[in-house]
This record gives structure tokens, sequence and C-alpha cells, in this order.
């Protein structure tokens, strides 16, 4: 299969596109062809190293953890997903990554990706969804709370959006002066500025 893949830790001439073995999936995990892959601020600063004292990747490596994209094989043991679903997928900084033809991640890592989306949309909501989420989860909010959230257009202020309005919280979008009209259309009526 095909996959891009880091020679050296720096910019993007450290990017090739190479063959390399089909992985495999063991057990507990699901083999996904992937139709997009998405790349996020974090992803860049692995490439360039910055972050190689804490994630060492063996190199050549395969970056990537966005990505959406059809199970095609289970491991033993994996239930609650099927063979053909189209799902977005949370892959692991280990230099196994999403920008290639198939990826294997844990059945924990993935989600049905809803039929309304297209691979492209569901591949840019893994890291930024999880975190809007993990951060309105953190401050424990509830039915009725307002929330500020600061930097309301950008992925992950979309997503804690869309998350404390459907736990029905009152969201307060933290926008620039002439982004307004703009954050009035992401967030509806359920959005205070």
């Amino acid at each position: 299969m095909k996959a891009v893949r880091l020679k050296s830790y720096g910019d993007i001439d450290q990017l090739v596109i190479e063959e390399i073995p089909m992985p495999q999936p063991q057990a507990g995990e699901v083999l996904v062809k992937i139709e997009a892959s998405a790349v996020n601020h974090f992803d860049l600063i692995i490439r360039q190293g910055y972050a190689a004292q804490f994630i060492p990747l063996e190199l050549p490596a395969v970056l990537g953890t966005d990505a959406a994209g059809t199970v095609v094989e289970l491991g033993t043991g994996v239930t609650g997903i099927a063979v053909g679903d189209r799902v977005i997928a949370d892959f692991a900084h280990n230099g196994k990554g999403a920008h290639a033809e198939y990826g294997v991640v844990p059945i924990t890592a993935i989600a049905k990706l809803p039929s309304n989306l297209t691979f492209e949309q569901g591949a840019a909501l893994p890291k930024a969804g999880l975190t809007g989420r993990q951060s309105v989860d953190a401050l424990h909010v509830k039915a009725g709370d307002r929330v500020l959230v600061s930097g309301a257009l950008g992925a992950v202020g979309r997503a804690a959006i869309q998350y404390l309005r459907e736990i029905g919280a009152k969201p307060v979008a933290g926008v620039r002066s002439n982004r307004l009209e703009e954050a009035r259309q992401v967030a509806g009526e359920a959005l205070d500025m």
C-alpha cells in the first residue's frame, strides 16, 4: 500500500510517498481503508521534531492522527462495528498514522461517521472534536450553564459550542467583532455574543 512517510524530522521535503506493507489488525483493533486524512497543528509539531523528546518516532514514520474511512477488517474480540461501516478514527502519535491507504486503530479510537457527513468532513473531527468535548466535560457543565468559548470559530471552539448546545448549556462566543455574523451562522440562535 502507499503511505506518506517522514524520513527525518524537518520540513515537508522530508515527506515521501512509499510502498509499505499492509497493516494487520490485532485483537481489539480495526483495519480502516482511509478515504481522507487531515493535518492538524500538532502533526506539524511532530513532523518538525519539536516533541521528539516526549513522543519519539522510529523513522521513517507515517504521520497523521485524524482520518475517516471504511472498516475493511476486524481484529478478534471487536464488537459494535462491522465491515463496511463508515468511521472516523483517532490515530495515535506512534509513527503508524493516517497518511496512508490503510491504517489500524483500536476499536476505542473510532466512531461511526454520520451518513450526512463526507469523509473529508469526518477526517476533520477526531482531535478537534474530542478536545472540544473533553474541555466541556472537564468543567462539569450542566444544562442551563452559560459558558464562554474563547476562539469560538476555531475547530475546537466550534466543537465545544455544538456539544454545549447538545447538553442544554448556553454557549457565549468569544470572537473578534468583525466575525460576529460568522459566529451567528455557525451557532444559530442558541449563542450569546
